[in-house]
């Protein structure tokens, strides 16, 4: 079995972006972390 869970988040103004998603398959597990900053 595999599944897969994910999360993301957007600041108000749209300068910061992030999101994490969890993975599983075959009893492997992975983890991934984005962020993403705008600066004027």
């Amino acid at each position: 079995s595999a599944f897969a869970v994910g999360a993301g988040y957007t600041s108000e103004d749209g300068n910061i972006r992030s999101n994490v998603s969890i993975t599983s398959a075959g009893g492997h597990w992975g983890v991934g972390v984005g962020l993403s900053l705008t600066l004027n």
